[in-house]
């Protein structure tokens, strides 16, 4: 996709899937012209200059969205925050530019979201204390699917649980619903489990 101009002002619905753009600036220029989009889902966007975004991209949220489905690093959580519907596939993705991989580990507020899905796959770290930090950032998280692939690894052991681990008042007060694909027999994930049911309204 190079040297395209839209101006769709009434559009609410945008999928982009294995979208190549010559700057990533232009995906930036391209979501800035839908000022009601309600329903975003991105998948493999990539580009040839400017690969992935950075704490340099947008400002302010999409105010009207409703809906994201995105892969982690398409585009930044901050654009994506007002949303009360939020899938984010490809977590526990780590980038060789560590400034990039610094500025997604900062999560901002999602003060709607009401259902947060989590995706990891093949060779993704997956790390059950970014789950719950980022359940901190859900006031008003009510159900919780998660899904791991058969290859993923857990880094955090048994010892990460003794104090790191607070009760979020997402978890005690408004998660109802949890699911998990692809449960392994590991420390890790029971300790996981047994904090949701333990402190959840299940």
């Amino acid at each position: 996709m190079s040297h395209c101009s839209f101006h769709l002002p009434l559009l609410k619905k945008l999928h982009l899937i294995d979208v190549h753009l010559d700057d990533i600036e232009d995906l930036k220029k391209l979501i800035s012209e839908f000022p009601i989009l309600e329903d975003l889902k991105t998948s493999y966007v990539t580009s040839s200059v400017g690969v992935e975004f950075t704490a340099g991209g947008y400002s302010k949220p999409l105010s009207k969205l409703i809906k994201a489905n995105i892969r982690l690093f398409d585009v930044p959580l901050r654009v994506v925050s007002n949303v009360q519907f939020l899938t984010v596939t490809r977590m526990g993705q780590i980038l060789p530019n560590q400034e990039i991989n610094s500025y997604y580990q900062g999560y901002p507020m999602f003060e709607n979201v009401i259902e947060l899905r989590l995706f990891w796959f093949d060779h993704c770290i997956h790390d059950w204390y970014a789950v719950v930090q980022m359940l901190h950032y859900c006031p008003k998280h009510q159900t919780l699917p998660i899904s791991r692939w058969i290859g993923s690894s857990t880094t955090r052991g048994i010892e990460d649980w003794k104090d790191s681990y607070t009760i979020h008042e997402c978890v005690s007060s408004h998660l109802t619903a949890c699911k998990i694909l692809d449960y392994h027999a590991l420390e890790a994930d029971f300790r996981f489990v047994t904090y949701i049911l333990q402190n959840a309204r299940l």
